[in-house]
């Protein structure tokens, strides 16, 4: 689901664009008397999030309004059935860069369980090689807490940021 909170003068522009992808949105009068005048609501293909955050950046939605992209649980609508390829298998969904940063950042958080947890994995790392034991080592490697910084590193190579 995609939510747009947007100004007065980008509001037929953006209309335009849901409506040049067949996509249903609802538009909804914003009215906490600040600069924005719509809210526009869109539930969008996981996939397609991308292609459309895309086109809303083309025409300033990031410098005059913003956009939210939110995890739909439930939609109460005929939805068609999903066909497999030739090899039988089925289309894997993917998701958007703003949504492969948003979690590469909360997976890659300094926060004092990582504190803790790496102290305590270098703890039993130097117990196991002053004892000279690879079990331990090994151990500890599975206490560390370095994925999410390791899957930060790779995004942000990836992304260039």
């Amino acid at each position: 689901m995609i939510q747009l909170t947007i100004p007065q003068d980008k509001q037929d522009i953006v209309c335009r664009i849901l409506e040049q992808r067949d996509l249903n949105f609802t538009l909804t009068a914003e009215t906490s008397d600040r600069d924005y005048t719509a809210v526009i609501a869109t539930p969008v293909e996981t996939d397609e999030v991308e292609d459309l955050l895309d086109a809303f950046r083309s025409v300033g939605i990031e410098r005059d309004g913003y956009a939210i992209v939110t995890d739909v649980k439930a939609i109460l609508f005929q939805q068609p059935e999903t066909e497999a390829d030739d090899n039988g298998l089925i289309d894997v969904t993917l998701i958007s860069r703003d949504e492969l940063r948003a979690q590469a950042a909360e997976m890659s958080a300094f926060t004092p369980n990582f504190m803790l947890f790496t102290i305590i994995s270098t703890v039993v790392a130097a117990a196991g090689l002053l004892t000279d034991s690879a079990a331990v080592v090994v151990d500890s490697m599975v206490i560390a807490p370095l994925l999410g910084p390791t899957v930060g590193a790779s995004v942000g190579s990836i992304r260039q940021r």
